[in-house]
């Protein structure tokens, strides 16, 4: 490990990640391959497509890793939980392209992000904050995952393209290949990937059991087009996975199956106030089942399935008339939920139990953004939305456990309001000064409402849940300063959260601890006062038409009544440097962790030591036999650094070590 001295002199030397952030307003979109842009607001990030082109093998969560807003709670070496701002599970929405999606597993070891890949996707949109719940009512955030359209009319008619990589810190294997078939009015587009890795050896050289993972992923797009503004679109994605190791978890995935389909007409006519109109209806439907059979020394055998069906539908529109702008959005969604466990103790009948008492959500919410010119300097940006929420336990078995639990098994119902204001400020060409103010609230999750002896691991404590909870609330303040040059472009964020209602565990002796080993049980309450603060950094230097600098850092620090928030990164920072001469690009990259000596100790957390990540990329396309070709090589951890990040769960297991890969893509 460096020292902090050396560890800034690498920072400023070694020069590091593809992480621009070319956004407008709070709405920054990562366009992961090339697309259309229709709308001059949504400007495409440009340093996260040369990373995805460079690393065609990288998993939808590298992608998001590199976005300064967002950090990864990982509990495996797939599956990983994304966060926004330290905000995660039920405190942020992910969507995939604007549908709600629920994971079918207790222990979250299946986010809405493990079931697409880069591939079947045009963009990822981030919004942070109280300016985030257009897609619903959310304190950290929206990430939204847009598929890839089929696009009738192209020059064109045939495009594709196949992949394959090998990487050796887990001896992984990818193969993806997308399919691209334009006509006149209609528009096929399918893709595909297979991934198959090994346990990954750490910095140590030592094996990490448990970490293997295998998974399919299979997308069709079709779009109709109508006439000139309006087209047709149908989406169908189906992702399974099997022995999906989790080495921070005392069980792994066996089998994890999500089919999602969607039915889209949108319309489109610039000359027309109504610019854009949209409606979308959805299905998906997660089959996820534990198991514990490849573990040795497992005391009692027990089989864990889940499951989590959603029906919804939404409706957007956007109107401009002269220096206003009005966007709405209608939206309507139902979620049933059911997970159970089967105990098999030795010599005794197969135990029972529902850990997630069978419960059904209706969600019902509206959504409007005004935006207002006042003159080329001036501009105001208002947001509400409100929801109604339905939430009730469906069967009696349910409301027999949650009665033990001296629940309420009442259906409940819910009404949330959230609202933001946001000034813009032009300062000439160049500079650019946004300030906000937001009041954002939550419902609480079904684990969080219903939950029935949840094991956590990181706390090693059951958990149980709590039908009393109220809504989780937030007062947010935001300001940042943007500059654009010629050459050299950064924008500074800071933010300040004060949370009402804040949700988290706490011991329980009235209840028993049932998992074997648990250090008893804790019941989720909710503390009166909690604070978040945080600050981001992105800039970026076009040094010559060869040379590219990106920069990115980010720092956050949370309490709870007196106490560190669980889950806060320490200051990280990540940088690269691009050369490219003609048709060869060389990419260096370091990544800096501080060390987080402020852990929230009363959550199961232990102090972390930081580190220092050194990464070589390099890329040549040639043409041959009428085909591009494009190799992709480089080493990651090139110094084979021995490291765990804070948000890792499991004190004892590392990262991985050095791993070098290997990439050919051919397009056509």
């Amino acid at each position: 490990m460096l020292p902090i001295g050396k560890q800034m002199g690498v920072l400023l030397l070694l020069l590091m990640s593809w992480q621009a952030n070319a956004q407008q307003d709070s709405v920054p979109t990562v366009v992961l391959e090339q697309v259309q842009v229709i709308r001059a607001s949504k400007q495409p990030t440009q340093a996260l497509l040369q990373f995805y082109k460079t690393t065609p093998a990288a998993t939808l969560e590298d992608v998001l890793n590199r976005i300064p807003e967002m950090s990864l709670v990982r509990r495996g070496a797939y599956g990983m939980e994304p966060a926004i701002r330290s905000y995660s599970a039920g405190q942020i929405n992910v969507l995939v392209d604007g549908m709600r999606i629920h994971g079918a597993c207790t222990d979250k070891m299946d986010p809405a992000s493990i079931y697409v890949e880069p591939i079947n996707l045009s963009s990822i949109q981030l919004e942070t904050g109280a300016n985030a719940f257009a897609k619903g009512a959310t304190l950290g955030g929206s990430v939204d995952m847009q598929l890839a359209r089929a696009l009738p009319g192209l020059d064109n008619r045939w495009q594709g393209s196949w992949s394959r990589g090998y990487q050796s810190a887990a001896q992984a294997w990818y193969h993806g290949g997308q399919l691209h078939y334009s006509g006149q009015r209609w528009a096929v587009r399918a893709s595909g990937t297979f991934r198959k890795a090994q346990a990954y050896k750490d910095g140590d050289g030592n094996t990490v059991p448990f970490s293997q993972y295998n998974k399919v992923n299979a997308t069709t797009a079709i779009t109709y087009q109508l006439n000139q503004q309006t087209a047709l679109r149908a989406d169908v994605l189906y992702d399974e996975g099997w022995n999906i190791g989790y080495p921070a978890l005392p069980m792994d995935v066996g089998s994890a199956k999500a089919l999602i389909a969607a039915l889209s007409i949108e319309k489109t006519d610039a000359a027309a106030p109504w610019y854009s109109k949209a409606a979308k209806v959805y299905v998906n439907r997660i089959v996820h089942a534990m198991d514990d059979t490849h573990r040795p020394n497992v005391p009692m055998h027990m089989d864990m399935p889940g499951t989590s069906s959603t029906v919804g539908a939404y409706a957007t529109a956007l109107y401009r008339r002269q220096d206003h702008q009005l966007q709405l959005r209608a939206d309507a969604s139902s979620t049933q939920l059911h997970a159970s466990m089967t105990m098999y103790a030795p010599g005794s009948s197969p135990m029972y139990m529902l850990t997630w008492p069978d419960n059904q959500r209706w969600q019902t919410g509206a959504a409007a953004q005004w935006k207002w010119q006042a003159d080329s300097n001036w501009q105001l940006v208002a947001n509400i939305r409100t929801d109604v929420f339905a939430s009730r336990l469906s069967t009696k078995l349910a409301k027999d456990h949650i009665a033990i639990l001296n629940g309420n098994t009442n259906t409940r119902w819910d009404v949330l309001a959230n609202a933001s204001l946001q000034v813009n400020r032009q300062l000439g060409e160049a500079h650019k000064l946004s300030a906000s103010v937001g009041w954002a609230q939550r419902m609480p999750t079904a684990s969080e409402l219903y939950g029935f002896y949840l094991y956590n691991a990181a706390e090693n404590y059951d958990y149980v849940g709590n039908t009393a909870l109220k809504p989780e609330q937030s007062l947010q303040t935001e300001i940042s300063y943007q500059y654009r040059g010629p050459r050299w472009q950064m924008k500074l964020t800071g933010f300040y959260h004060v949370l009402h209602n804040y949700i988290v565990g706490e011991i329980d002796p009235q209840f028993s601890a049932m998992t074997i080993g648990s250090a008893g049980v804790k019941r989720y309450t909710q503390q009166p006062g909690a604070s978040l603060m945080g600050a981001e950094l992105w800039w970026q230097a076009a040094l010559s038409k060869q040379w590219l600098w990106i920069n990115t850092l980010r720092y956050q620090h949370g309490e709870v009544a007196d106490s560190p928030m669980p889950f806060v990164s320490p200051l990280k920072a990540v940088s690269s440097m691009r050369w490219a001469l003609g048709k060869l690009s060389l990419q260096g990259e370091c990544e800096i962790a501080a060390a987080q000596q402020q852990p929230a100790s009363r959550y199961g957390e232990v102090r972390t030591n930081g580190y220092t990540l050194l990464h070589v990329r390099l890329s040549y396309p040639v043409q041959l036999w009428g085909l591009q070709w494009q190799w992709q090589t480089g080493v990651e951890n090139l110094l084979n650094e021995s490291y765990r990040d804070h948000l890792d769960w499991g004190k004892t297991i590392l990262r991985p070590g050095r791993n070098m890969y290997l990439q050919c893509t051919v397009k056509w």
